[in-house]
């Protein structure tokens, strides 16, 4: 995650806060280390951005203007 983090344009250090949160309590120097030391830009050019960025906001804000619309329907 901390690659794909990277990509996404997050700094380094939310990126390595995420990585102990959820490796703890196994989280590993050489894996934070990896992580800093990933050089992003040779993918960069191979990835698209559009792929990067998460869609679930997106279905989160759908659903909504759904049920918006469906209570709309229900109190004509």
């Amino acid at each position: 995650m901390g690659i794909l983090r990277r990509l996404q344009g997050w700094a380094l250090t939310p990126v390595l806060a995420e990585y102990r949160m959820y490796a703890s309590p196994k989280e590993r120097v050489m894996d934070q280390m990896f992580i800093e030391l990933f050089d992003v830009k040779n993918l960069r050019g191979r990835v698209k951005t559009e792929n990067l960025e998460p869609k679930w906001g997106v279905q989160i804000e759908e659903a909504i203007e759904d049920e918006e619309e469906d209570g709309d329907l229900r109190q004509e």
